[in-house]
């Protein structure tokens, strides 16, 4: 029975027993129908400690900020391309945001202000948080107030005349704007129409035995709250919206869902058989490894953070096409780690978007901290674009099924430094096993190819197909399908 493997377009499926198993670094929505190879990860800073969030000047898009788990602030002038430290805080950098040509810090216990940054910048501190030890996510609303989360409290700054931060006069502060109920934690904030929607967990101690995820409308005029929309999860830990829909990650299972500030849907999960995840182990995720950029849905993860109970695969930038609901694990970081051994090994904490194709990441990999940049300079070398097949069930005991060959079809011909090479398993739990490697190099300017596969199984069988291209090159496969028969 002859087995074609195309539509690339669905993505990584949530079984290996009903579609794609896994895809990681490559695109299947630059072109219809096709696979080709996603954009790389290149290093561009060693941090002194985990990045925790990156934010742009928004009237300045050159210029970006990033401030770390320990509250030093870097910049970039260049897009990202370089970094420097801007300042030490010497707290625990847990929010950053630029508004009124200022860069608004919280370093815990204080919320600062840097800036002028168009003129001679100085420090300012301007408010103490009630609870200096959470997350303080930053929103800039539409109606030009700043939000900001503390503890169960919203704190607004509004500017009054042209804001100064070291004059008092020219803003107001309200230290708790809204109070939410006791043993809430505001972890993230966006915005749907007049409201600000407010993601929340419950109990500081007991997080992921928590089970209750709360997000708060409020219209920023009352003294309260509307009803909030209730989820059985710990925690709404990422949330961010578009077109009046909120999307937001709840609980610890890599669950992704949108609202439209009533009903909610469960949009895509990161597949349980690429993370593994079983027992004990859980997915956390950062309030600031999200964003919506080219009409997906991108965010970060980060391993377990349970000693011995550590996610070994899939920790990355995934992304979910708002089209057609596709996910896949789009950007490994650059050292190639995907996953560790001890809690947090591998965590990314901030990701926010360039422009065309290029995004920031902060990271940490064990004891090392980098802030990444994914450009449409470089496409993944080295075999790293990965394709796995859905696992088929062929064949029976007593009618085993026997393939000969393995056929494949490009969109265009190989050019200088591609290749594409294949391998099978007949069982999930076995390691892979080589078919053939096809490169210009070897074979020329190819748009096609065939091999001797010769096998016969009783269980099944699952392609793996990975793809590479010329260092430094923006070339790529264009794959469009593989047969087996």
């Amino acid at each position: 029975m002859p087995i074609k493997i195309d539509n690339f377009q669905l993505g990584v499926a949530q079984s290996p027993h009903t579609g794609f198993a896994d895809m990681r670094n490559v695109l299947i929505d630059e072109k219809d129908g096709i696979a080709t190879i996603g954009w790389k990860t290149v290093s561009v800073a060693d941090t002194s400690n985990m990045v925790n969030w990156i934010t742009q000047d928004e009237n300045n898009l050159t210029t970006f900020y990033a401030i770390d788990i320990s509250g030093i602030v870097y910049q970039s002038t260049n897009s990202g391309d370089s970094w420097a430290i801007l300042s030490d805080r010497s707290g625990s950098g847990e929010g950053i945001k630029v508004w009124k040509d200022y860069v608004i810090v919280a370093s815990n216990p204080s919320l600062e202000a840097y800036g002028p940054i168009s003129g001679s910048a100085t420090w300012n501190n301007l408010a103490t948080f009630a609870n200096g030890t959470n997350h303080h996510p930053m929103f800039k609303g539409q109606d030009d107030i700043l939000y900001v989360g503390d503890a169960r409290h919203i704190l607004s700054i509004e500017e009054v005349g042209n804001f100064s931060a070291g004059t008092a006069s020219t803003y107001t502060i309200n230290t708790q704007a809204l109070d939410l109920p006791e043993d809430y934690y505001i972890k993230s904030i966006d915005e749907s129409g007049i409201n600000l929607m407010i993601g929340t967990r419950k109990g500081i101690s007991s997080l992921y035995e928590s089970q209750i995820g709360d997000i708060f409308p409020w219209d920023r005029t009352t003294d309260s709250f509307e009803l909030p929309i209730k989820l059985q999860r710990s925690g709404i830990n990422q949330m961010i919206s578009l077109n009046n829909l909120i999307y937001f990650n709840a609980g610890v299972e890599g669950e992704y869902f949108i609202t439209n500030g009533s009903s909610v849907k469960l949009l895509k999960q990161i597949p349980k058989h690429i993370v593994n995840l079983v027992g004990q182990k859980w997915i956390n995720s950062n309030p600031g490894a999200i964003m919506i950029f080219n009409n997906k849905l991108y965010f970060g993860i980060m391993s377990s953070s349970s000693s011995g109970e550590e996610i070994t695969d899939g920790v990355g930038v995934w992304s979910i096409n708002l089209n057609t609901g596709a996910i896949i694990l789009e950007n490994q970081i650059s050292t190639g780690s995907t996953g560790g051994t001890t809690p947090n090994d591998v965590a990314i904490r901030a990701i926010a978007p360039v422009g065309k194709n290029r995004y920031l990441i902060g990271y940490t990999d064990g004891a090392t901290y980098k802030i990444d940049k994914v450009s449409n300079t470089q496409r993944y070398t080295d075999y790293a674009a990965r394709i796995d097949s859905q696992y088929y069930s062929v064949g029976t005991k007593n009618k085993p099924e026997s393939f000969s060959q393995l056929e494949f079809e490009l969109a265009e011909p190989l050019r200088t430094g591609e290749g594409i090479r294949f391998f099978y398993r007949i069982d999930l739990r076995s390691a892979f096993t080589s078919i053939r490697t096809f490169d210009f190099a070897t074979d020329g300017a190819i748009q096609g190819g065939n091999t001797d596969f010769l096998i016969t199984t009783e269980q099944g069988i699952q392609v793996r197909i990975e793809m590479t291209t010329g260092a430094s090159s923006t070339t790529t496969i264009s794959l469009k399908s593989v047969i087996i028969i």
